[in-house]
């Protein structure tokens, strides 16, 4: 009948899944669905030929998509029939709708990307397209971006590394990937991380995609964290140049208390020739001189053995103008800038001095063609919130600032870094000992503060030193200070307790000359001994701190129970734990190199004031 299957080969049979039997003699419409018109009239035998895509019924009436062709056939010379060729094309589905599915994910991952992303022509170098990250990151809209060129969006300077990362290197097949700087549209920078390569999609030209990430706040976070770490490395060498210093300053105290102290008994003879004196005088003079240099490198170890008390800066720097102008010399202005009202710091008065003054010969060395020398004090506040506390090592609260700012040479920042290490210094020999600003360096430090300095070369050096402010107190001037020597009194047991033989020498041998019955120790444990052994009074222990067996703390506290009441005297050159005893106690100490007329009466006021 017309419509009749006529023959089927293997092929259609496990298409439709029949059997020869089921097929041939059945209408062709009823294994092949319904067109959306209605209309079966291209299957009619005298029809014409075409191909079209159509649903064949499977034997659970399940589709079957396929492609037909139709080709009319004569039976007998005449039009009789067709041949019907079908192709499966349930796999070509299949595999189009995963790549429907692949292209809607990529596009949602192109669009919703918090990474920019752009693809480019590998041949035009047009931009085929942008997601919305990367007309946030740069500030171009899709409409401007699409259809230009890529380089016509980067800033001219950076246009050629952009073309080597994206065409040279990129085409090659490796990933490229590099960090660098880009401009946005507005002219602002942004540090960008790129990743590049090429994207070959089939049928159509190469293109390149960039996928570009904001690493700006990454990068300021490792270069705050270089600086700090940095930072931590200077903190760290020069504290173990500290330790250094301090261990040889605390030797050489003791060689220059005996070299001064026999300078002095050789002076106070009466037999000296001219010629005699005036040697031992140069002794003495250089004596004193290096006493003053191994200050300089305890002060720069903080373990210089402190006085401190209330201070107005503002009050000392005043009092030191005049010598100021003297130092400076008159191709020089200075201008002090103070601050309006009374700032109160808990310093070691000649420590500030010392400060003040080095800060200002460096300043004036700086501008040997002359320049203007700026002297400012300000209140400062850093709360726990400032970076700085932490950064500084410092405590939250209120501090002083001094600042020192000249108008000459600079540094630069290779000379800068190292301003603070001991003995460095840009100065031709003989004219500095590279110990001024490391000497600045240890007083603030050990007095609770931070130092810092900022140079431009040929545009001047600024250096900044921050102290902590007290209250409560009321600041003490130049005038309230006693300078006035004590009587030296006689009489009296004093044991004293020193492991340097010349040192101790020389001790025993000044209070005896004053009257003391002297006893005498090399270390702690010795010194019990001979209290011990010792039925009369005892009127003063003057002990060295650090000594073998046992050390004069721990002496001390022996006697304070052995027998109460008997005043200790500490003799120290640097040691730290003095320092924080003596600011919170008033305790005196005597600090090593001493002279004979200083032993004497330090010894004489501790027994009077016992």
């Amino acid at each position: 009948g017309l419509g009749r299957i006529r023959g089927v080969n293997p092929a259609a049979r496990r298409l439709l899944g029949r059997s020869e039997g089921q097929l041939v003699g059945k209408p062709v419409r009823w294994f092949v669905g319904v067109y959306e018109d209605g209309t079966w009239s291209q299957w009619e035998p005298l029809g014409g030929s075409f191909t079209e895509e159509l649903d064949l019924r499977g034997p659970t009436g399940d589709p079957i998509r396929v492609s037909a062709s139709v080709e009319p056939i004569q039976f007998g010379g005449r039009a009789g029939g067709a041949v019907i060729v079908a192709r499966d094309l349930r796999q070509r589905l299949e595999t189009e709708r995963e790549l429907d599915v692949q292209r809607r994910y990529f596009s949602d991952l192109f669009a919703s990307s918090p990474e920019g992303i752009v693809l480019v022509d590998s041949e035009t170098e047009e931009i085929r397209r942008v997601n919305v990250e990367f007309t946030r990151l740069f500030g171009y809209s899709a409409e401007e971006a699409l259809g230009a060129r890529l380089t016509d969006l980067i800033a001219p300077e950076d246009r050629r590394e952009e073309s080597l990362a994206l065409h040279e290197r990129a085409r090659s097949g490796r990933v490229v990937r590099t960090e660098t700087v880009r401009r946005r549209k507005d002219g602002t920078k942004v540090e960008v991380s790129l990743l590049a390569r090429t994207l070959e999609i089939p049928g159509e030209p190469p293109q390149l995609y960039g996928v570009y990430r904001d690493i700006t706040d990454r990068k300021e976070t490792e270069r705050t964290l270089k600086a700090r770490e940095e930072e931590l490395r200077h903190t760290q060498k020069l504290e173990a140049v500290g330790k250094l210093a301090g261990g040889v300053a605390h030797d050489f105290n003791n060689l220059l208390t005996v070299i001064n102290g026999h300078a002095r008994f050789a002076l106070e003879r009466d037999e000296l020739t001219p010629e005699l004196a005036e040697d031992l005088a140069e002794i003495e003079k250089a004596g004193i001189r290096a006493a003053a240099l191994t200050q300089q490198l305890l002060a720069y170890s903080r373990r210089q053995v402190l006085h401190p008390q209330i201070l107005d800066p503002n009050a000392v720097i005043m009092d030191l103008q005049g010598m100021l102008r003297r130092l400076i010399g008159e191709h020089i202005r200075i201008e002090t800038r103070l601050a309006d009202r009374e700032l109160r710091i808990k310093v070691d008065r000649g420590q500030l001095e010392q400060v003040i003054i080095n800060l200002v010969v460096n300043a004036r060395d700086a501008m040997p063609e002359g320049g203007t020398l700026k002297l400012e004090t300000q209140p400062v506040d850093l709360p726990p919130s400032d970076d700085r506390v932490e950064r500084w090592e410092l405590r939250p609260g209120e501090y002083v600032r001094i600042r020192v700012a000249d108008t000459g040479i600079g540094m630069d920042p290779e000379v800068l870094d190292r301003a603070f290490d001991p003995f460095f210094t840009t100065k031709e020999p003989g004219k500095g000992t590279g110990l001024g600003l490391a000497t600045v360096f240890g007083i603030v430090k050990q007095s609770g503060g931070h130092v810092r300095a900022r140079s431009i070369k040929r545009a001047g050096t600024t250096v900044e030193v921050i102290l902590p402010r007290a209250s409560g107190e009321h600041a003490r001037d130049a005038a309230d200070v006693e300078h006035r020597p004590r009587p030296v009194g006689a009489g009296g047991t004093v044991l004293v307790v020193e492991d340097e033989p010349a040192v101790r020498k020389l001790a025993v041998r000044v209070l005896e000359r004053d009257g003391y019955h002297v006893l005498a120790a090399e270390n702690g444990a010795r010194a019990l001994e001979v209290m011990e052994a010792h039925e009369g009074p005892i009127d003063l222990v003057l002990t060295d701190m650090v000594m073998p067996e046992m050390g004069g703390e721990e002496l001390a506290w022996h006697v304070s129970r052995r027998r109460p009441g008997v005043p200790i005297l500490f003799m120290s050159g640097y040691d730290e734990a003095l320092v924080a005893e003596e600011g919170e106690s008033g305790t005196e100490f005597l600090a090593k190199p001493f002279t004979p007329a200083v032993l004497a009466e330090t010894v004489a006021s501790a027994i009077e004031t016992a």
